[in-house]
């Protein structure tokens, strides 16, 4: 049940050996100023969080290229993600990495779109940053079309699910996936019922959870945030404990599974695997140099600190910091690894499961 083609491990090891290779003498330049608009700050934090300590986790250890770092919390907020993206621009800061969400992404697109930017790492699966026009975005993670067909495989083809329920949230992120999934759902002769959906960064779930208690269901898949999906589970679970519940790996799952019933049957599409129990170098090195600096160890961070891998290896061979130069890098190391219809590295989908047979890989 993983997407044909080359394996992230397999794209990654590249990276590693080519980075781990690099010359220790560093040209005299101005180091390049990696800009970063996400989440900190609010209901979906830990989004951010993970993502940026991941990051400056890799390039704290990296002799092969220095940087600078220039937060902004934008609060999974289109609106101010755009604010700070216009005061990056008006500084020169041409390094867009690591923005979080689907309609932050979205809402800076325009503002973006012809001026000498690159938009490196965006963490989410949206399709508009993968068209073939979007020659300065650089995608590292799955898509939501390759995450919507790894849950139709999982839950219809191997589970044998009939009965769909969907709660997503009310905003360009819920509609990215959705579209994919209703369309495999119908290739099976299926379609969602569709529960009332949830607000971007809002607890409420009231109406949500008074659906699902009476839903002719088996199934709830959920597109949105750890918040609200944890107080879902933990108030549908006493009324419906053999539904199941599963979401996406921007649900970041790794801040649901700890608050949850412990005999909730749950499902995750993720786009990294688990970091505390790969055996790829890359696994390794975040392991020996996370363990000391984080309680916890997830897969945020980890996607964080690959992302921070891949552009590093664009970075070292790009002694004048040239955007052509980095770009050319990004799209060529790995050779023929990067998909230019796709404007992304990855393919491979991955899972987190509980109560549940795991997928049939």
């Amino acid at each position: 049940m993983v997407d044909a083609g080359v394996t992230l491990h397999k794209l990654l090891l590249f990276v590693f050996v080519a980075t781990l290779n690099a010359s220790l003498a560093i040209a005299e330049q101005m180091f390049p100023v990696l800009a970063v608009s996400n989440v900190t700050h609010g209901p979906a934090q830990k989004l951010g969080q993970d993502l940026n300590d991941g990051a400056q986790l890799y390039f704290s250890q990296s002799s092969a290229s220095p940087v600078d770092f220039k937060f902004e919390n934008d609060g999974y907020e289109p609106e101010q993600a755009v604010i700070n993206t216009k005061g990056f621009i008006e500084n020169d800061y041409n390094l867009l990495v690591n923005f979080v969400g689907t309609p932050t992404s979205k809402a800076i697109l325009n503002h973006i779109l012809n001026l000498p930017v690159l938009l490196i790492t965006p963490f989410t699966g949206a399709d508009f940053l993968r068209e073939p026009q979007a020659k300065h975005v650089f995608n590292l993670r799955a898509s939501y079309q390759q995450e919507a067909r790894f849950h139709t495989q999982y839950l219809i083809e191997q589970l044998g699910l009939k009965r769909v329920g969907l709660i997503l949230q009310a905003d360009d992120y819920g509609l990215s996936f959705t579209k994919y999934f209703e369309q495999e759902l119908h290739n099976h002769n299926l379609s969602p019922i569709l529960l009332p959906r949830v607000k971007r960064n809002s607890h409420y779930v009231t109406d949500s959870v008074q659906a699902l208690i009476t839903a002719d269901i088996d199934v709830v898949v959920f597109i949105g945030t750890y918040a609200p999906l944890v107080e879902i589970i933990q108030q549908t679970f006493p009324h419906r404990p053999d539904l199941i519940f599963a979401s996406v790996s921007f649900a970041a799952s790794d801040h649901i599974l700890p608050h949850i019933p412990h005999n909730a049957k749950v499902f995750f599409s993720e786009v990294v695997p688990d970091p505390n129990r790969c055996d790829f170098d890359e696994c390794t090195l975040f392991r020996a140099l996370a363990s000391e600096k984080f309680e916890r160890l997830t897969r945020g961070q980890f996607e964080g600190f690959i992302n921070a891998m891949w552009l590093d290896s664009a970075l070292k061979e790009c002694h004048d910091v040239s955007l052509a130069c980095i770009s050319d890098n990004l799209a060529h190391r790995p050779q023929r690894l990067f998909g230019q219809e796709s404007r992304q590295l990855a393919n491979e989908v991955f899972y987190s499961v509980r109560n549940l047979q795991a997928p049939a890989l």
